[in-house]
C-alpha cells in the first residue's frame, strides 16, 4: 500500500524483490542467515487470505490455530514498526518456518546479590551483564551499564537486605535501564527487604513495605520475581505483575531424599501454619504449631506447642530467621516433648546479631537455608541451597510467556 515502506500485495514490485525486502526487514529481528518464504501470486492476481496491504504484518498474523492471536490472547505484545510489524510473534510452519521472534534479554545485578546473578545467568545460559559501581570519597555512589540495552529486556537480580543502599541502588539501576531505551525491566528481589513492615501494628508507623512497592513502580519496573514473601498480601502492593515463587520447589526434593519415615512438620509461630499445611500436605503427613507471645521485637516471652511430636523426625518450616530466638525456642521445645529429631527449612537466612551461636548451640541436627541473603560465616550447622536454578527457570518461561504456577504443583 502507499502507507507502507515495505511492497505488499497489490505492488507492481517483482515478487523476488519483495521476498528481498522482507527477508532484509525480518533479518533485524531474528539472526543472520534466516530465510522466510513470502507467500506469492498467481499471475493476474492478488495473493489470497492477506488481510493487511503488508506482507510483513501478514507473515506475522498468517498462522495456524495454535499461533497466538492478537484479538484473543492476551500474551500477545505488539509493538509496531514503521510499518506495523510486531517485535514479538510466531511464524508458521507453512512458510516453512516454525520460530518465535523474541526479544534479547540480558541479566545484570547489584552488588548486594552478584554471588547469586553469577549462578542464575550460568544456569540460564549467558554471561551476567556488566555494571559499574563508583563510589566517591563522601559515600555517594553512582551505577552504569556497560553494555547496549536499547530494546532488550533486562532482568536486574538484587535483594534488598539492609543496609538500604541495597534498595536504593536497585532503584538507581532501574533508572538507567528505563533511560537507556530497555524494552521492559523485570527486577528479580530473591530477598524482599523491609516485608515485615506490612501493617499498621501500632499508631503512627509507616507501612514500609507499601513505600518501598510505591518506589519501585515509580521507578519504572515492567514486573517483579520474588520468593518467599514474608506476607503473601504484599504481592497487592503492586501494581504490576508480581510473580510470586515458593522455595517449597526447592526444600520439597532434598526433604524427601532423606526418606524419613516418622516425619511431621512444624510452624515456629501461628502465621507460618498455612506454610506448614502445605509441605504436610505435599508429603501426605501432619504437622503441628507453636504458639508464641513477644514481649517486644526480636524477643520471644512464651512458647506453647499444639500437637504431638512424641518419636517423631520435626522439620520447622519458616521463611527468616533473624536472631534466630524463635526458631531455637522451638527446637527445644519439640526435643522437650520426645522428638526423634529436628531440622530446620528457611528460605532467607539473615542471621543477625548473635544467631550463628544461637544455632551452632541449639538442639538442631540441621538447618537448611537458601542463598537468597549471603551467609556471614560458615557453620557446621547450616547447609545452603541455591536458588538459581529457579530462577533461571523462571526467567525462562516469563520470556516464553509459559505458566510459573505449574512449578508448584506437587502431587
Amino acid at each position: 500500500g502507499s502507507k507502507c515502506r515495505v511492497p505488499g500485495a497489490g505492488c507492481r514490485v517483482p515478487t523476488k524483490s519483495r521476498e528481498h525486502l522482507i527477508n532484509k526487514l525480518l533479518k533485524r529481528i531474528i539472526a543472520p542467515g534466516a530465510r522466510f518464504q513470502v507467500p506469492r501470486a498467481e499471475k493476474g492476481r492478488k495473493p489470497q487470505n492477506l488481510k493487511h496491504a503488508c506482507p510483513a504484518q501478514a507473515l506475522a498474523r498468517q498462522a495456524n490455530s495454535q499461533t497466538l492471536n492478537p484479538d484473543r490472547d492476551s500474551n500477545f505484545q505488539t509493538h509496531p514498526t514503521p510499518c506495523g510489524l510486531p517485535k514479538k510473534f510466531y511464524l508458521c510452519s507453512g512458510f516453512g518456518v516454525n520460530i518465535s521472534i523474541m526479544a534479547q534479554i540480558k541479566i545484570f545485578s547489584g552488588r548486594a546479590t552478584r554471588y547469586l546473578a553469577e549462578k542464575i545467568a550460568l544456569s540460564y545460559g549467558q554471561p551476567l551483564g556488566e555494571v559499574q559501581v563508583t563510589v566517591f570519597s563522601d559515600g555517594e555512589f553512582n551505577t552504569s551499564f556497560e553494555e547496549n540495552l536499547r530494546g532488550h529486556d533486562v532482568f536486574i537480580v538484587q535483594s534488598t537486605f539492609p543496609p538500604a543502599e541495597n534498595l536504593f541502588e536497585l532503584l538507581m539501576l532501574v533508572d538507567a535501564a528505563k533511560r537507556a531505551s530497555a524494552r521492559h525491566i523485570i527486577v528479580v528481589i530473591p530477598y524482599f527487604g523491609f516485608a515485615r513492615q506490612d501493617r499498621k501494628d501500632k499508631p503512627r508507623v509507616p507501612i514500609t513495605a507499601k513505600l518501598i512497592a510505591n518506589l519501585i513502580t515509580a521507578a519504572g519496573v515492567s514486573r517483579i520475581i520474588t520468593i518467599d514473601l514474608h506476607a503473601d498480601q504484599i504481592q497487592g502492593f503492586f501494581d504490576l505483575p508480581v510473580d510470586h515463587l515458593y522455595a517449597s520447589s526447592i526444600f520439597l526434593p532434598y526433604i524427601r531424599n532423606m526418606n524419613l519415615s516418622n516425619l511431621v512438620f512444624a510452624s515456629p509461630d501461628t502465621g507460618g501454619t498455612r506454610r506448614a499445611a502445605a509441605y504436610a500436605k505435599a508429603m501426605d503427613t501432619g504437622f503441628v504449631i507453636c504458639y508464641k507471645q513477644r514481649l517486644k521485637a526480636n524477643m520471644v516471652e512464651t512458647m506453647q506447642l499444639i500437637g504431638d511430636v512424641k518419636g517423631k523426625d520435626v522439620i520447622l518450616l519458616d521463611d527468616i530467621i533473624d536472631t534466630g530466638g524463635t526458631i531455637t525456642k522451638a527446637a527445644q521445645i519439640m526435643v522437650d516433648n520426645g522428638a526423634n529429631s529436628v531440622r530446620c527449612m528457611c528460605t532467607h537466612p539473615i542471621l543477625s546479631g548473635n544467631a550463628y551461636d544461637r544455632l551452632e548451640n541449639s538442639a538442631f541436627d540441621e538447618i537448611v537455608v537458601t542463598d537468597t541473603i549471603p551467609l556471614k560465616r560458615t557453620s557446621s550447622k547450616i547447609k545452603v541451597l541455591t536458588t538459581a536454578d529457579l530462577l533461571a527457570d523462571v526467567i525462562k518461561r516469563v520470556e516464553n510467556f509459559e505458566s510459573i504456577s505449574s512449578l508448584f504443583q506437587f502431587k
